[in-house]
């Protein structure tokens, strides 16, 4: 999935205070899919300015992740 259409989707869901365990349980799938990717990437590149980048991608992605599941 791409992070743009993530965000859609997060925006979406905390918009509308749904509280829909089902599209919960997708919205936190497709969080884990995309750190999966992500991480598989950085590991991937050799350019530091990319794995930078990409870590602090990573990390607000889980952040968000630990704020879906705190609902």
């Amino acid at each position: 999935m791409k992070i743009g259409r993530l965000y859609k989707k997060l925006e979406k869901f905390f918009s509308k205070g749904k509280k829909d365990e089902e599209k919960r349980e997708d919205l936190l799938n497709a969080l884990d899919e995309k750190i999966a990717s992500m991480k598989e990437k950085m590991k991937k590149s050799e350019d530091s300015n990319k794995k930078e980048e990409l870590k602090k991608e990573i990390e607000a992605l889980i952040e968000i992740k630990d704020k879906i599941v705190k609902e």
